[in-house]
């Protein structure tokens, strides 16, 4: 027989998962769509990424709040009473006790604290890899810019695709570091042990 808080668990986390996930998505849209970060971009119109940004969000939370009203949980007609979740029936939930649908105490099926930290980070990564991976499909199709050696990071994904900014940014990464590193060996004394090295490893 199936545990009735873990089975409202479950649908807890589906639905905050996907709530987290649109919103984040949308969010990502919207601020993309204002600072020009075109690597970014699910669409190719500034305008109608924002727009796509804002649709998102509102159906996000439209579906987190709304669906008990279609979708079986915790949250049955009748079993939704203020100030408490216990004994909460399987069902879809009445439109007047749609407000406390979700208030589910973890100990009934709810979410910790902790678990809305890691689900919405798991989300928003998760949108971010999903924007970059339709964003640089996009972008591919329709030929990205040629990007400068020089660039790299945010300002890159203005001019060209995720993958060809990461390229380039790792790229520029691996040389910085290889300058560091014999900035500082010129900086250090014979006898000490990263010269010694060094010259061992040269020689």
């Amino acid at each position: 027989m199936t545990d009735p808080i873990q089975s409202a668990a479950a649908i807890m986390v589906r639905d905050y998962v996907v709530l987290a996930f649109l919103v984040s998505l949308g969010a990502l849209q919207i601020t993309t769509s204002i600072s020009e970060i075109r690597g970014l971009w699910l669409l190719p119109n500034k305008n109608l990424t924002r727009a796509l940004g804002i649709l998102l969000i509102i159906l996000g939370l439209g579906y987190y709040l709304l669906s008990p009203l279609w979708l079986e949980g915790p949250w049955a007609a009748g079993s939704v009473v203020d100030g408490t979740s216990e004994n909460r029936a399987c069902g879809t939930a009445s439109l007047d006790e749609i407000s406390g649908a979700r208030n589910l105490n973890d100990i009934h099926g709810g979410m910790a604290g902790t678990a809305y930290a890691v689900y919405f980070i798991f989300s928003a990564v998760l949108a971010t890899i999903i924007a970059a991976a339709i964003a640089g499909i996009r972008q591919r199709y329709l030929g990205p810019k040629t990007l400068s050696s020089s660039a790299d990071g945010l300002d890159a994904l203005k001019q060209t695709d995720p993958l060809s900014t990461l390229s380039v940014s790792l790229s520029n990464l691996h040389r910085g570091i290889a300058l560091d590193i014999e900035r500082m060996m010129q900086a250090t004394h014979r006898w000490s042990i990263p010269a010694i090295f060094e010259r061992t490893f040269r020689n």
